[in-house]
Order: structure tokens, then sequence, then C-alpha cells
């Protein structure tokens, strides 16, 4: 897939996602039932295309500085906020070669420039294999899939900070629920949860 299936009117006209979970702050910008949007996703996931990492980074940039700038409004932060990918299992990385999201967080790396926000790619780790999210179709199921199969590498980072988790596709949330409840109790002051499409 070219990047310029995602240049100029047609990036606007993106339809927006409807994502909502009373129990836990997600956002998602576009809605993945549009097929310019599932085809760049899927180039991005299985290609590791990096222009529409670019392309997906700009997209979000915007979005995670309005995030910070709603939170901190009446919030002193003395350390400056993280962004972290969700991370892969070590299987699924090392099938595919590399993490998506990697590639979207390093774009919105060069973007701020450190300016707003801290990059982290390992803080956050996939303990276990689980079963791809997509094979369980239950919100139930797919929340005890995803429970207890992340931990934060270095706890003391996190402490006190406000977290911004980025992933490309949310279906229930289960995956950024557990990833949010294991920084939570590493002692991050706040997390957000963002993905590309819903």
């Amino acid at each position: 897939m070219s990047h310029t299936s995602l240049c100029g009117s047609c990036r606007e006209g993106f339809p927006p996602a409807h994502f909502e979970n009373s129990l836990v702050h997600i956002d998602a910008l576009f809605s993945y039932s549009d097929q310019t949007v599932k085809r760049a996703i899927w180039a991005l996931k299985y290609k590791g295309d990096r222009e529409i990492a670019h392309l997906f980074a700009e997209m979000l940039y915007d979005h995670v500085l309005a995030l910070i700038e709603e939170s901190t409004l009446f919030t002193h932060i003395e350390k400056p906020p993280i962004v972290l990918p969700i991370p892969l299992s070590w299987k699924k990385r090392w099938r595919r070669g590399f993490n998506q999201m990697d590639r979207i967080a390093s774009e919105l790396s060069k973007l701020d420039g450190e300016r707003t926000f801290e990059v982290y790619k390992t803080l956050l780790k996939k303990r276990v294999n689980t079963k791809s999210q997509v094979e369980v179709k239950n919100r139930k199921q797919r929340i005890q899939n995803a429970y207890d199969s992340f931990e934060v590498t270095l706890p003391k980072a996190v402490q006190g900070r406000y977290v911004i988790i980025i992933d490309d596709v949310v279906t229930t949330g289960g995956t950024l629920q557990e990833a949010m409840r294991v920084l939570k109790l590493a002692g991050a002051k706040k997390v957000i949860g963002l993905a590309i499409a819903h």
C-alpha cells in the first residue's frame, strides 16, 4: 500500500471512532470499518510500512498533545508525561521482525523532540504469549485473555507519572485496560489508552 492512499482530503475524511468504556479512559481516532483505515493498519502491522507509521504518528501527535493539555490543565506535573507503545510478546515480535507500535512511537518522538513528552519503548513488557484478541470474540473472555500478561520493567520510572499507551486497534479495550491496570499498580498517577482505530 502506498502512502499516497492516505494523503490529502482522504485522511480528513476518515470516519471518527466511537469507543465507549466507562471503566477506563481509552480514545480511538478512526473507525476500523473504513476500508482505507483497515488497509493502512494492515500495511503497518504486517508489512512494517514506515511511511504509514509516519503518517499515523502525525495524526496521533495532535491528539497526544491535546490529551496532555487537558489532563495537566489543573494538575502540576513535575516530570514530563510518558508515551508507551503497547508491547508484543517475544514470539510475535520474532515472527514479524518488528513491533509496529514501536515504529509509531519513534515517529512521535521525532515529531516532539522531547519538548512535551518522553517515549519509552521497553518500560512495559508482554510477559506471556496470549492468544490473539481477534480469536477471542467474547468481551469477558478478551479481558481474561489479557489478564496478567504485562509487567512494568522499571516501576520507579512510572511512579507519579502521567502515561499514554498507544495501540493500533482497540476492540473491547481488554488489552489496553490490562496494560493500564498494571501501570497504575506500579504507581503511575494517570494512564490513558490511545488507539488509531476502533
